[in-house]
């Protein structure tokens, strides 16, 4: 076993004695008769050691990330020398939610003027000022509310490979404001024939969700190939009130009696939905991720095996890769070495201390502040110690942490109801996935870390109390 702190043993009995008689050095105290009362297996050890054997890293990366119904679709494309790139696209079923005239205008020849993207966008990575040009497809396939999309959806098989339009993005977005994209027309035919659906749709598919997702199954936004590859990504708010985001029709149509004559501007919206009680509608993120040229090699998330373990690993954004701590038998094997015999264990702390790979604030301010630690990460379900709904719910109560120590260039979780856990032999296969945080699955964020014969080993340092048995003297 290889340690790198040295063992310290505190008696809690002598602990106690010492602070007892530093507040009482005046006074001389017999305390042996008192003693004499303690049962020995009450005997307390507080111990301090360090393991670094046994702690297996591997890359990992799951495309099985539901991304349906969250409250936002992403859009953009990023590009990283270490984690390649990242694609990002948006699929969202839209529904008619305004229209300034009646359906029965008495006009004639309507003809479409433009049509808007009015988004509730937010930055949340890359570089702003590089200009981005988005395709938008129409969707042709069906789609189930009822149903889980993941981020490796293929759009490709629901959507029209020719696109309607195009628009372009660029900048930071307004804060709590609207940002108006034109969408140009890409395609003329399909773009009239998309149009002329849009403005002559007959009464009754405005009265039903269904009826109208038979007719208009939804829009594609995603980078163009010829678009610069790295760029930003948006987010885009979904549903009502401050976070809906929709499509904007500009039209008019001309006088019946005298047809050369054009009557008033028509506007239509059509929201965006997110999850909605009434509603059928669906909403998407797809993320495509390249790491050509990067050296990562990543397997599936959940594989029985591994692989060979890798010192090259990393925590990255938007359904990224992820990295798999294994605890091997070398580990189990220091670890029960700890628990002299006639002995019970009580973790209190087990901090990981997870090393990144080059100490360079620069590449600690791209870094994720937080990572959490998961059982599984494609549904999110955290090990013992990272009960985040919990946190999130009722606010802290937690001791995991999992923060980025910025001055010692390492993440920082504790895991001890995990390691109590395995010493009670109630772990039969320790694996831990470690991640973006449960609520930033799509945010921005990548970090390589030092795994296995990496310059920094991963370490595990334990504060325990050792207790002797019942039936021991």
């Amino acid at each position: 076993m290889t340690k790198s702190l040295n063992k310290r043993t505190i008696s809690v009995g002598v602990l106690l004695a010492t602070i007892f008689a530093g507040l009482t050095c005046c006074t001389k105290v017999d305390d042996h008769l008192g003693l004499d009362f303690i049962p020995p297996y009450q005997t307390l050890q507080v111990e301090l050691d360090t393991i670094s054997v046994g702690l297996n890293t591997y890359l990992t990366y799951s495309d099985s990330i539901p991304s349906n119904n969250i409250g936002f679709t992403y859009l953009g494309s990023l590009n990283s020398k270490t984690f390649g790139r990242t694609k990002v696209g948006a699929l969202v079923q839209y529904l008619p939610t305004y229209r300034s005239d009646t359906l029965e205008t008495g006009g004639v020849g309507e003809k479409a003027d433009s049509v808007w993207l009015v988004g509730n966008f937010h930055y949340v990575a890359g570089d702003t000022m590089r200009n981005q040009i988005f395709n938008v497809f129409e969707v042709k396939g069906n789609l189930n509310n009822d149903s889980t999309y993941y981020t490796s959806f293929n759009a490709i098989d629901y959507i029209d490979p020719t696109p309607l339009f195009t628009f372009e993005m660029k900048g930071m977005p307004k804060y709590n404001q609207y940002d108006t994209l034109v969408l140009k027309v890409a395609d003329q035919n399909k773009a009239d024939d998309f149009l002329d659906r849009l403005m002559n749709m007959e009464k009754p598919y405005y009265l039903s969700d269904s009826l109208w997702l038979t007719k208009l199954q939804g829009l594609y936004f995603a980078p163009a190939d010829n678009s610069i590859k790295n760029a930003a990504i948006y987010s885009m708010g979904l549903g009502f009130d401050e976070n809906d985001s929709y499509l904007a029709l500009f039209s008019h149509n001309y006088d019946a009696q005298y047809p050369t004559i054009p009557q008033d501007t028509i506007l239509r919206y059509y929201t965006f939905y997110d999850e909605v009680d009434y509603s059928r509608a669906v909403s998407l993120t797809t993320v495509e991720h390249d790491y050509t040229g990067t050296g990562l090699t990543p397997v599936k998330d959940g594989s029985e095996s591994l692989g060979t373990p890798t010192a090259k690993v990393g925590v990255q954004g938007f359904a990224g890769v992820t990295t798999t701590l294994e605890f091997d038998e070398n580990f189990m094997e220091a670890l029960t070495a700890l628990i002299p015999e006639g002995y019970n264990v009580m973790v209190n702390k087990a901090k990981l201390i997870l090393p990144t790979a080059f100490r360079i604030p620069e590449l600690y301010d791209a870094a994720p502040e937080r990572i959490g630690a998961y059982e599984k990460y494609s549904t999110k379900e955290g090990i013992v110690d990272y009960d985040w709904y919990y946190e999130n719910e009722y606010g802290g109560g937690i001791n995991y942490g999992g923060y980025l120590n910025r001055s010692l260039g390492v993440y920082e979780a504790d895991l001890a109801s995990y390691i109590q856990r395995m010493l009670n032999s109630e772990e039969k296969n320790p694996r831990i996935t470690f991640g973006m945080t449960a609520y930033n699955i799509f945010s921005g964020g990548e970090i390589e870390l030092s795994g296995t014969g990496g310059e920094r080993p991963v370490q595990l340092a334990l504060t325990y109390t050792l207790y002797k048995k019942s039936n021991q003297k």
